[in-house]
């Protein structure tokens, strides 16, 4: 038989990340077993940059790794992926508070982080999982073009695994179409046998063992395609079990939330309305920040509806980095999840320190220069973002404020002035951009920069692209200086406006 060198990693270290590249020989896809054995090559090597950090700063970094090294012990490249312990996965990252101490003592959503717990997952056949912290870890803002090729190449590795499975499980929904359900379910089997964490077989398992049982009661079977959430079901447990290990392995398959369990038909909902829209939204081509932050909250709370406690964690870790800081809005969604994944007092350590007001972060990504304006995370500068989306009346505005970005630390800014100075400050602002720059007549993206003292405020205007009209720029400048001054009781307090300006002429109701 011709030796199959199917999977080869080619694994770099670089200034801004790591760089995985998967080479196919020919068409031939790698199996489950080759994606696990790659996937733990490069966690592997990961890894050790955790470990570099000093033991008395990361404490818990460091306990977490302890808890690797035990439960993944005979696991290297050399050994066959059939000859690997068992490593509880659960009970390594989402059931560990190890992990979560350790992933508080790190950038939110930082993408060597991201790349490691995914590589985790696969390397345990978690293939769906892994795929969905992939696609989500690319939308850390400032993340360097080689990492999101490394997401993009396991991603496409962990797809790529379940193709074997995929295949036997399509060749069961023939036989189940032909009404042959003990050879559709002896397909599934086989399909679950090859990987045992193929969410959309145990959907399908389930499917066809609950339309059998029907079948055979006399009963006419839901049609296909159709979710039951009727609290009248009488499922078999085996048909229960199905799908609770599809929602596990997959839990965005919304097909697999269906029962008589109330919170089961609670995630149905939240699922089907919430999350898949905002995961749809999130790959639309040229998203813009607002929509991307906002999808995220999306998520993070449909997530947290269903009970898929990990990713409502990561996207709201996704939108802690957009703004360069945790929100008091966090704290729930943070704090429910963690509790129910892993309940203890180390959990609640964890969410003390995150309730306080220094919180010490490690940093092991370095982000790409950004192209918009903003901090790099780490720095202790803060951008607000709106609370929600645009409305229709909105995004029907010529002048639209992206977000603030303040430059003075917020701590700082609530000793020289007072919330209700500042906010009436900004709303006089928005008011004479709404009439100045409206009269554009070239899209364009404006920052404003104020720096305000006690003695009244200076500004600075730039804009992208350079050639625009200038007038209404200049009109905006006199403007602005003829504003009232924002009250500064010392020193001064800096920041700066992000907006988006659209003529008339482009606006959708036109």
């Amino acid at each position: 038989m011709k030796s199959r060198n199917l999977l080869a990693i080619f694994i770099s270290l670089l200034s801004t990340g790591w760089a995985i590249q998967a080479v196919a020989d020919g068409n031939t896809l790698p199996s489950c077993e080759e994606a696990r054995q790659a996937s733990w090559m490069l966690t592997s090597e990961l890894v050790k940059i955790l470990g570099e950090g000093d033991v008395t700063k990361w404490p818990g970094t460091h306990a977490w790794l302890k808890d690797l090294r035990n439960q993944t012990k005979g696991i290297d490249k050399d050994t066959p992926v059939a000859k690997w312990p068992e490593v509880d996965i659960g009970a390594l990252v989402d059931h560990n508070p190890n992990f979560w101490w350790m992933y508080y003592e790190i950038a939110p959503g930082d993408p060597m982080l991201t790349l490691i717990h995914a590589g985790l997952l696969l390397s345990q056949g978690e293939a769906m999982r892994a795929a969905y912290i992939l696609e989500l870890g690319q939308h850390w803002p400032g993340i360097p073009k080689s990492s999101i090729h490394t997401m993009q190449s396991l991603q496409a590795t962990a797809m790529a695994s379940l193709k074997a499975s995929d295949d036997i499980t399509k060749a069961g929904i023939k036989l189940f179409d032909q009404g042959d359900y003990s050879g559709a379910i002896k397909k599934y089997r086989e399909a679950l046998n090859l990987c045992p964490q193929n969410g959309w077989a145990s959907y399908e398992l389930g499917y066809t063992l609950r339309t059998q049982t029907q079948v055979a009661r006399g009963e006419t079977p839901a049609k296909p395609g159709m979710v039951t959430t009727d609290g009248k079901m009488d499922d078999l447990p085996e048909v229960t079990a199905a799908f609770a290990e599809s929602r596990h392995h997959d839990p965005l398959q919304f097909m697999a939330y269906q029962g008589s369990d109330p919170q089961v038909i609670k995630g149905c909902l939240a699922i089907v309305q919430q999350v898949r829209p905002a995961w749809t939204s999130l790959r639309k081509e040229g998203i813009t920040r607002e929509a991307e932050y906002h999808a995220l909250g999306d998520l993070s709370e449909g997530f947290q509806e269903a009970g898929v406690y990990d990713l409502a964690i990561f996207c709201r870790q996704l939108m802690a980095a957009h703004r360069n800081s945790y929100d008091p809005d966090d704290y729930p969604i943070i704090a429910a999840s963690l509790r129910k994944l892993s309940p203890g007092k180390k959990i609640e350590d964890i969410l003390a320190r995150l309730a306080g007001k220094e919180l010490a972060l490690r940093p092991l990504t370095k982000q790409e220069k950004r192209d918009d304006g903003l901090p790099g995370l780490g720095n202790g500068l803060r951008v607000y973002m709106p609370d929600k989306p645009a409305s229709k009346d909105e995004k029907n505005k010529s002048v639209h404020v992206d977000h603030i970005h303040l430059l003075t630390n917020q701590d700082a800014i609530a000793k020289r002035t007072t919330i209700d100075d500042f906010a009436k400050f900004n709303k006089e602002f928005d008011k004479i951009a709404d009439e100045v720059l409206a009269k554009c007549n070239t899209p364009c993206k404006v920052l404003v920069r104020f720096t305000c003292t006690p003695s009244g405020h200076t500004v600075k205007i730039m804009h992208q692209p350079k050639d625009i009209d200038e007038e209404p720029l200049e009109a905006m400048h006199e403007a602005i200086a003829r504003m009232e001054k924002l009250p500064v009781t010392e020193e001064t307090v800096e920041f700066q406006i992000h907006l988006t300006v659209t003529p008339k002429s482009s606006l959708p109701n036109k």
